[in-house]
C-alpha cells in the first residue's frame, strides 16, 4: 500500500481527529494549525475533544500516535511541504450576522501557495459557499506559479461526522468528491479511500459544495420542526414521545427526538452573502 504523507490544515474538532484517522491507517501527518498554543498542547498530548474509538479517548489516541512518529503539529507550512504531498484543508468559515467569513481559509491558502510544489493534491473538507472552491482557492493557489490540474490537483470532499462520533463516521460514513478535472477527481477520491471505508460519489464541486448547505439547511428543519411538535404537544398536555414514536410507526416518517438546538431560528432568514460572482443567494452554512 503507498505511503501517504498529508498535511491536514486546521486542527479543530474536523482536523484533529481526521489527522489521527489518516496517522492511524498508516499515513506520516503533519498537522498545521496558525494557533502557537495550540499547536504546543497538541504536541504534549492534549486536547478538549471529546472524542473515542475503540474505547479510547482521543487523547490516548493522540500520544499513541505522537509517540510512534506517525503525527505532529506545527505552525509551520514550510516544515510541512518539505515532507507532504497531500494537504487536506478543514479551515471553518465562520458566519458572522448571517455573513460568511473567509479571512481564515483565504489566509491559509495565500501560505499554501507559497510552499505548494509540483504534483501535490489539495483537497478542500470544510464547509463553504458554493464556488468557494473554484472562484477562491483555486485563483489563490495559482497565485504561486503553479496550475490547478496540470501542475497540482485540486478537489473537494465536504465533511458529514458529528461531533463525538468522528473517528467512526470518518470511516462509515458515505461521501461525494468532486475535483477540477478527471484527474484531480481521482486523486482526491484516492486520498479520501486511505480513511474511508463507505461510498465514495464522484460529480461536480460545486454540486458537493451546494449538497453539504442543502444537508445542513435539512437537518436545520427536521430539528426546528420536532421542537415545534415538543411544544405543541406540550401545551395540549399529550406525551411528547409517545405522539413522536405513533407517527414514526408510518413507514416513510422519521422524526427526531427533541432536545437542543435550533428552536424557531427556521423561521428568520439568514442574511444576504457573498461570494464571488454571486451578490444576491441565501444560505445556511453552520447548521
Amino acid at each position: 500500500m503507498k505511503k501517504y504523507n498529508v498535511a491536514v490544515i486546521g486542527l479543530g474538532f474536523i482536523g484533529l481527529p481526521l489527522s489521527l484517522s489518516y496517522a492511524m491507517k498508516g499515513a506520516n501527518v503533519i498537522g498545521i494549525d496558525v494557533n502557537q498554543t495550540l499547536i504546543e498542547e497538541i504536541n504534549r498530548g492534549h486536547s478538549h475533544h471529546l472524542e473515542y474509538y475503540q474505547g479510547k479517548s482521543l487523547q490516548d489516541i493522540l500520544r499513541e500516535q505522537l509517540q510512534a512518529k506517525s503525527f505532529r503539529a506545527t505552525t509551520s507550512y514550510q516544515e510541512a511541504a518539505e515532507v507532504v504531498d497531500h494537504y487536506i484543508i478543514t479551515v471553518g468559515v465562520d458566519v458572522k450576522n448571517g455573513d460568511p467569513q473567509f479571512a481564515h481559509l483565504q489566509s491559509a491558502m495565500e501560505t499554501l501557495a507559497s510552499v505548494l510544489k509540483k504534483n501535490d493534491t489539495v483537497l478542500v473538507r470544510s464547509t463553504v459557499v458554493p464556488g468557494t472552491t473554484e472562484e477562491m482557492v483555486k485563483p489563490i493557489l495559482e497565485r504561486g506559479g503553479l496550475e490547478a490540474g496540470k501542475d497540482f490537483y485540486l478537489g473537494y470532499s465536504s465533511e458529514r461526522i458529528a461531533e463525538g462520533r468522528a473517528f467512526e463516521e470518518f470511516i462509515t460514513m458515505p461521501l461525494a468528491v468532486g475535483g477540477i478535472n478527471e484527474e484531480s477527481r481521482i486523486k482526491a477520491r484516492e486520498l479520501l479511500q486511505v480513511v474511508t471505508e463507505a461510498p465514495i460519489h464522484e460529480t461536480e464541486i460545486k454540486i458537493v459544495e451546494t449538497a453539504k448547505v442543502v444537508e445542513n439547511i435539512q437537518r436545520d428543519v427536521n430539528i426546528a420542526m420536532v421542537q415545534e411538535i415538543a411544544r405543541f404537544a406540550e401545551a395540549t398536555g399529550m406525551d411528547t414521545y409517545e405522539l413522536i414514536k405513533t407517527a414514526n410507526t408510518h413507514t416513510r416518517v422519521q422524526l427526531l427526538v427533541p432536545g437542543p438546538g435550533v428552536g424557531a431560528i427556521v423561521y428568520r432568514m439568514p442574511s444576504t452573502i457573498y461570494y464571488p460572482k454571486r451578490k444576491n443567494i441565501r444560505f445556511l452554512l453552520n447548521y
